[in-house]
């Protein structure tokens, strides 16, 4: 079981900061989010086991851990 965690605005969106993917359920990364109303374009960084991938990459099986932020902004 691959555990997604959300950060900032994606934890309001989703109603919840962690999510379980099940083994083989889904794919890349970007496909897991849209089922949750995420878009891939809306993804600032994303860090699967503790390197910073970039979205598309990752495939969710390959990793335990994932952590996913919107784009930063602010001065």
């Amino acid at each position: 079981m691959v555990k997604i965690r959300l950060h900032l605005s994606f934890i309001d969106r989703v109603g919840s900061n962690e999510l379980e993917v099940p083994p083989g359920a889904i794919d890349t990364l970007p496909e897991f989010l849209a089922i949750h109303g995420i878009r891939s374009d809306e993804i600032g960084m994303a860090i699967a086991d503790g390197r910073w991938k970039v979205p598309r990459d990752i495939v969710i099986d390959e990793y335990s851990g994932i952590e996913v932020f919107p784009h930063l902004e602010g001065g």
